[in-house]
This record gives C-alpha cells, sequence and structure tokens, in this order.
C-alpha cells in the first residue's frame, strides 16, 4: 500500500522531509481514488528535462517563454510577430477592428498550433514555429479584414 511505497520510495530518493511525504502520498492516493494510475515509483522515477526558455521580441520588448512542450511560449511569440506589423492606434486601441485584428492573428496561430506543435520527447513534431522575429508565412495581410457573419437562417 502507500505506506510500503513510502519507505521504498525513501529508499530510492534518499533524504525527504515527511511534509514531502505526506503531500506526494496525498497526490497519489488522490490520483489512485479517482481511477488514475500514479504511483510513487513513477515519481521517483521522474527526471525533469531542463529546456532553454523561448525568447522573441515585441515592438522593442523582450519576450522569454517556456519551450516546447509547452505550445503557450512559442504561439504567444508567433501570434505578437504577426501583429507587430499592426498599428493598433490606427483604428484605436479596443476598437473592433483592433480586435479583430488581433482575433485573426490568433486564428492563424492557433491553427499552426494544431499543426506544428508536439512533444519533442515523443516525437519528431515539425520544427516551423518560428522564433526569430518572423512568423510561420503569416503576415497582418493574411488576416481578414472585413467581418465574417453567420446567416442564421
Amino acid at each position: 500500500a502507500i505506506s510500503d511505497d513510502v519507505r521504498a520510495l525513501r529508499s530510492q530518493v534518499g533524504a525527504i522531509s515527511d511534509r514531502t511525504v505526506e503531500k506526494v502520498a496525498g497526490l497519489v492516493e488522490a490520483v489512485q481514488a479517482d481511477g488514475g494510475i500514479l504511483s510513487l515509483q513513477d515519481l521517483a522515477r521522474y527526471e525533469p528535462t531542463v529546456r532553454q526558455p523561448l525568447t522573441g521580441s515585441y515592438r522593442g520588448f523582450q519576450i522569454i517563454a517556456a519551450p516546447p512542450p509547452s505550445s503557450g511560449g512559442a504561439h504567444v511569440i508567433e501570434l505578437l510577430n504577426i501583429m507587430e506589423n499592426y498599428d493598433p492606434y490606427w483604428t484605436g486601441h479596443f476598437s473592433p477592428e483592433s480586435l479583430h485584428a488581433w482575433a485573426e492573428a490568433m486564428k492563424l496561430t492557433y491553427a499552426d498550433r494544431a499543426i506544428y506543435m508536439g512533444d519533442p520527447e515523443f516525437g519528431d513534431a515539425p520544427r516551423r514555429v518560428s522564433l526569430s522575429g518572423r512568423p510561420l508565412g503569416h503576415n497582418i495581410g493574411e488576416l481578414q479584414t472585413e467581418p465574417q457573419l453567420l446567416d442564421d437562417r
């Protein structure tokens, strides 16, 4: 049971505080009570992968973001790269046109996310996510500038 696993975990990991053991055992118990298969041995064998952060820029600001397998960092940088060529002051910062441009840029970014992202530990996801200041071939000219209305008939 869990207490036997805790003893085994301590023998594998070494010095580990009682509070940490309590938290870890509580986590495993909660996962298993909900039908999960996480074990203390899984946690004892886990070794984090240290990766370099992604960097980019937006209007003179440096962006530092989480690398894959997190898709957030790469695609925030891509989104900002697309929008860097859009002048929000032209239409007003929170105008419908400006918000529409952001929504369209997000649409392109999330489409790329679905196609190009993956965990590099578990497969070869295409590495087209651009982190050099250029998006994946998208630019502000690709954005739908006119709102598309749905016909509710």
